[in-house]
């Protein structure tokens, strides 16, 4: 392959090496060839990549899905590749998060690349993943924090996502005078934390301060929450940034 096209993607050169091998494949034989789940930034590479160029599919399971399973191919069905797990449990006596659902699934050795979205809903765990690994996960997944869980496969369910709004306003959309206004602290603190990777834009560690952040962008902060940039608006006397911000519940 032509190193420009590398160059190009610097840091998603095994996954265009990886996508190009596929394509010639599929040219060839014309049978689907599935992949891992990626988050949206490897999403929107793999798509300026492949382009025209040969049928794909992104799944998740639901519109809004974060994680989505990449298929090459024409014609398919998500649920010949992907299953919906759910399990039970009583929230008057257990506080299960995310965090948990993802430790133990690291404790359980699984990797992360094999699953999509997970998420604590309406009394229930449920989890996206493989299809190929669905069975495995069923025996083995029996544990998450102290709460014993049984999964099963269930109807594909969409997360219903809750949010607390806000305004805030930035001399600019820099990464760096954005978390600061987030978290209310200074520019240095918001600095530091970004120079210590506890900053995620779309699920991708940015250690730039001077990043440009963009309409719609997701950013993560450690031990602080996660955050939607819902809108940009210029005040027009000011100059000053005004930024619609969703936070996650």
């Amino acid at each position: 392959m032509n190193n420009d096209i590398f160059q190009h993607y610097q840091g998603y050169q095994l996954l265009i090496k990886r996508l190009q091998q596929a394509v010639d494949k599929y040219h060839k034989y014309y049978y689907p060839i599935e992949f891992d789940f990626y988050n949206p930034d490897s999403i929107e590479i793999i798509k300026k990549f492949l382009g025209n160029s040969v049928a794909y599919s992104f799944y998740g399971g639901y519109k809004e899905a974060t994680r989505k399973m990449l298929v090459i191919g024409e014609d398919l069905d998500q649920k010949d590749y992907i299953e919906c797990l759910a399990a039970k449990y009583n929230s008057n006596f257990s506080n299960i998060d995310n965090r948990d659902v993802k430790g133990a699934l690291y404790n359980l050795g699984i990797d992360i690349d094999k699953t999509g979205d997970f998420f604590v809903q309406d009394n229930h765990i449920y989890l996206y993943c493989k299809k190929d690994i669905s069975l495995w996960l069923i025996d083995n997944f029996k544990k998450i924090a102290n709460l014993s869980v049984n999964f099963s496969s269930c109807q594909f369910v969409e997360q219903k996502f809750m949010f607390d709004s806000f305004n805030i306003i930035c001399p600019n959309t820099r990464l760096d005078k954005i978390v600061s206004c987030i978290i209310r602290k200074s520019r240095e603190i918001a600095k530091n934390k970004i120079l210590s990777q506890d900053v995620n834009v779309n699920f991708k560690t940015i250690n730039q301060n001077d990043y440009n952040c963009q309409q719609n962008d997701i950013i993560s902060i450690k031990k602080v929450g996660r955050f939607k940039i819902k809108d940009i608006q210029t005040n027009p006397k000011s100059g000053k940034i005004i930024l619609s911000i969703d936070k996650y519940r």
